[in-house]
């Protein structure tokens, strides 16, 4: 269950997905 990339991220840094964990590959 992974954000969309233009949705927030789920960590509360207020920064888009791709952005912030959205770089990282799980």
């Amino acid at each position: 269950l992974t954000p969309k990339k233009n949705e927030p991220c789920w960590c509360y840094s207020g920064k888009k997905f791709k952005q912030c964990h959205g770089k990282k590959r799980y």
